[in-house]
């Protein structure tokens, strides 16, 4: 019988800590509906189990500042498309990475 996938059960959300290893990136936080407090908990687990690079989306100003004040430099904000990435993007080997949108704020 396999495994079950390894989940954090939050109480308000069960995070996926095996997304990663099967699909390559790491579960994606929907931010909208969510506290600042949540969105920083479900990132924080996702760090905690090495599931990095991990983003956020459908992020407010209000959200993104929180979750840069508790993340700091690792947490980056793009508000014209109101994502937020913990940690840095990686390509796999080979490969290069494109944004598609303005990234920029």
């Amino acid at each position: 019988m396999p495994e079950p996938a390894a989940v954090d059960d939050l109480g308000f959300a069960r995070v996926d800590l095996a997304r990663l290893g099967r699909q390559g990136v790491a579960e994606v936080v929907f931010g909208e509906g969510k506290s600042a407090d949540q969105v920083a908990s479900v990132l924080s687990s996702l760090r905690a189990h090495g599931q990095l690079p991990a983003l956020a989306t459908r992020l407010d100003d209000a959200k993104a500042a929180h979750l840069a004040g508790v993340f700091g430099s690792e947490f980056e904000y793009f508000p014209s498309v109101r994502l937020g990435r913990l940690g840095r993007a990686r390509a796999p080997d080979g490969m290069r990475l494109y944004a598609i949108g303005d990234v920029h704020g």
